[in-house]
């Protein structure tokens, strides 16, 4: 007495090859990277990542939620990135609010002139 074969767990049941299918999921990849850089999402998405961070979600939320959707990215590089963003905004802003001093032509020339 021989058991029957059963077709293993893990073996996907008969498909009937489809070449259009397979086509058209390349193309997709094709025009899709695969990956985002964590400055490119953290350009992009600064406002609404500052928000996420003042009502208590922390970085490693984030990077799953970024994760669920399928974009790979760390909780350090998000805290990296958003963090140097933060920097340069302040910087930016800093130099709006204080002039820097720019000399006039009269003050710059009288600098130049040697005195004897």
């Amino acid at each position: 007495m021989t058991k029957p074969k059963t077709p293993k767990a893990n073996q996907p049941p008969f498909q009937k090859p489809d070449h259009e299918a397979a086509s058209a999921a390349l193309k997709l990849m094709a025009e899709t990277p695969r990956n985002i850089p964590p400055e490119e999402l953290v350009q992009k998405d600064y406002d609404v990542l500052s928000k996420c961070l003042r009502r208590g979600y922390n970085y490693t939320n984030i990077a799953n939620t970024y994760g669920d959707n399928g974009i790979k990215v760390t909780a350090a590089k998000l805290k990296l990135e958003f963090e140097k963003q933060r920097d340069q905004k302040q910087q930016e802003q800093e130099q709006q609010e204080t002039p820097s001093e720019v000399p006039t032509s009269s003050s710059a020339a009288s600098k130049l002139v040697k005195r004897s």
